[in-house]
Parts: structure tokens; sequence; C-alpha cells
């Protein structure tokens, strides 16, 4: 019985010919990187000629090179594969994202699977609000300039974030969509600028109290790359 050593997984990210990374020791978005993968033997006999093939349904990681041969792997011991395993994840991939990673384990004993559960650090930007700059409540027939609230969830921060307002359907003319918010750490909040602000006419034939869906998309100088939508409340019931 062999199985991935998950306490030993190894995160190489280093930046050098092969691979690209900030050396943190963790996997964050844009890098390529090595992954060591150590396996342990939970059976009674030696293993040898174990190939271990790592594998990945989820469009953000890319297996660059996903072989490996482990050799003489005791009982209750640990084996290493002969060479690391290197895989590329998507600028634009989210905080805590399952990568999906398997590693498929056979010789002529058998064949054993293990989840490779490695956390992605990431950057994640929800909205925590939209402020009305020229008055309480933005009511149908008017323009309205919005001040966003954006908050970064995730586990890293987040450098040139920008906000582009896009098309949202019949009831919303975008007449200013772009808006930057620089840099936002992981934890924090930070606004929209109000010197320049996202500016929207809201048809007139908008019923009073409707919630009205924004689409955005969330950029930063990272890679991240979203696209989400808020809410915008019309008037009152």
């Amino acid at each position: 019985n062999i199985n991935l050593s998950i306490e030993n997984i190894i995160i190489i990210d280093e930046d050098n010919d092969v691979t690209i990374g900030n050396s943190d020791g963790n996997l964050n978005p844009g890098e390529i990187v090595y992954l060591s993968l150590p396996v342990i033997n939970y059976g009674g006999s030696l293993e040898n000629d174990l190939v271990g093939i790592l594998t990945s349904n989820s469009e953000s990681v890319n297996i660059i090179y996903g072989i490996g041969q482990y050799n003489n792997v005791w009982p209750g011991e640990l084996g290493y594969s002969n060479s690391d395993y290197i895989i590329e994840v998507a600028s634009d991939a989210l905080d805590d994202e399952n990568l999906e990673l398997r590693l498929l384990l056979s010789n002529d004993h058998g064949t054993w699977e293990s989840m490779v559960p490695i956390d992605l650090k990431a950057g994640l930007l929800i909205v925590d609000h939209v402020q009305y700059l020229n008055n309480f409540e933005l009511n149908p027939g008017e323009i309205g300039d919005l001040s966003i609230h954006l908050t970064n969830a995730g586990s890293i921060s987040l450098n040139d974030v920008t906000i582009e307002i896009l098309p949202s359907g019949s009831l919303i003319d975008v007449l200013q969509p772009f808006v930057e918010l620089g840099m936002i750490n992981a934890g924090s909040t930070s606004q929209s600028s109000s010197m320049n602000p996202i500016s929207l006419f809201i048809n007139g034939n908008t019923i009073n109290g409707s919630n009205l869906a924004v689409n955005a998309r969330l950029l930063s100088s990272d890679g991240y790359d979203q696209i989400i939508t808020f809410n915008i409340q019309v008037g009152h019931v």
C-alpha cells in the first residue's frame, strides 16, 4: 500500500531557468514550480519500479512534467522520485482554489491513487459595498457616481487593482467605466477614488426599489483577472 506523504510535500518556487516564483515556499498564481512528492510504504514488502503520474482536471493548472520514478521504498519508509514534478499555475487562479491534483502510483504489485492537497495562496476580491457619491440613493432617470469598496479576502496582496464596468443590460448606461484602486493588502478594504468615480445612467423606466445587477471585471498587475456581478438599488419601494 503506497500513498503520498502529504506532510512532506515541498514546493520549490525559486526564480531560475526552469521555475518562476518568489521563493516563499507557497504556491501562488502565475508561478512555475517544482513539486517534491514523497511517498510512504504502508505495506510489508519492498516496493521498486514505482511510476508516479501527476494529473489535474483544473483549468488553472498546466502539468509541465508529470512523471516520477520511485525505487527502493522500504516498508514504513519514505521514497523520493528521481526527479521533481513541474507545474504551472494560471495567473488568474483564486485563493484556496481546488487545483484537483492527483498522483497515480503503480508497479507490478498494484496501483494506488492519492489526492495532492496543496493550498493555493492568492488574492480574492469581493465587493464590500457601493457608495453613492451624489446622494443617499440612486433614482430612475438619474446619473449616479459610485465609489466601490473592495475587500481582498485572499492570502496575498494585489497590486494596481482596477475595476472596469461591463455592459449590464438595457437599464444601465455606463458613462465612465474605469477606476483604479492601487494595492489592496490581504484582509484589507479599499475604495475607488471619488475624484474620478464610476458613472452610470439609470433608465427612467426602471421600477423604484429595483436591484440591478452590474457586471464588472477586476484586474491587477499580478495577473488577477475576475468577472464579478454586484447589485445596486435604484430608488425605494
